[in-house]
């Protein structure tokens, strides 16, 4: 069953004050590991970028249930989320899109770890957009956005327009 995003995300917040457990710090060096959720633990090479401070962020254990595109997919937490894959681009409609979904796809209906960023104090918009939520998709203690990047298929910035 496909909400609307702002169900979508107020119920994710819903589940983060309803169960503070899932809430953890933002991993903040390579010897900060996420904690084990439905058997996926990504790894310690997987938070490269630092963040310039501790916020909590949302994990939750989930299932991949479709890919839309080389850097967008459907995870299902009691209902399906469409999530934008947080540091990672992809130009719609290439060969390098075909390929990044294709590799998604080998995740697909398996268990993985959905990290959604907790949003500054007030700024609930920053989490979402186009109708997607943002995070970071775990598979087999692979983070999904930073091996696309890694196998030269996406970037970690959409480059500016002239």
């Amino acid at each position: 069953m496909k909400l609307s995003l702002a169900t979508a995300f107020v119920t994710m917040v819903g589940l983060a004050i309803a169960i503070p457990a899932l809430l953890g710090p933002t991993p903040t060096s390579d010897q900060t590991r996420p904690p084990r959720v439905g058997g996926v633990r990504a790894s310690p090479a997987d938070s490269e970028r630092a963040a310039p401070a501790v916020r909590p962020v949302l994990r939750v254990p989930a299932r991949l249930t479709n890919v839309v595109d080389g850097d967008t997919v459907d995870v299902e937490v009691k209902l399906v989320v469409r999530v934008r894959l947080l540091d990672c681009w992809v130009p719609d409609k290439t060969e390098q899109d075909a390929k990044a979904a294709a590799y998604i796809r080998q995740f697909a209906g398996k268990p993985v770890l959905l990290e959604v960023p907790w949003p500054p104090k007030g700024e609930l918009r920053r989490g979402l957009t186009f109708g997607r939520v943002l995070g970071r998709v775990y598979a087999n203690r692979i983070n999904i956005d930073r091996e696309i990047i890694k196998r030269g298929w996406g970037m970690p910035e959409k480059p500016q327009s002239n």
